[in-house]
């Protein structure tokens, strides 16, 4: 299961958009389509005759799991590369290459 696919999906239903950001980030409507029925099976969105395709709770909490985890894991350190690293000069040196 694609987290991020999941999420994206569950963001636009919750916005009342369209899947042309999902198209946009590179998945096919096959797979829109598959992940779409595994929210209905799972209970994640509603389809209501009335009020059409809405997030159930238990589709929030899992989105907000979601967003937890991927900011977790989307943090991002950089560290200088070691190659080009340098001693500490003086206030008075030159560096000369």
């Amino acid at each position: 299961m694609n987290e991020r696919i999941r999420m994206l999906l569950l963001q636009a239903l919750e916005q009342e958009g369209d899947i042309g950001n999902l198209e946009k980030a590179g998945y096919q409507y096959a797979e829109i389509a598959e992940e779409y029925s595994r929210l209905i099976n799972e209970g994640l969105i509603l389809l209501d005759s009335y009020s059409g395709v809405k997030v159930s709770k238990k589709g929030y909490q899992i989105m907000e799991e979601i967003k937890e985890r991927l900011n977790r894991n989307g943090t991002w350190k950089i560290e200088p590369y070691v190659k080009y690293k340098t001693k500490k000069l003086g206030r008075f040196d030159i560096f000369i290459e």
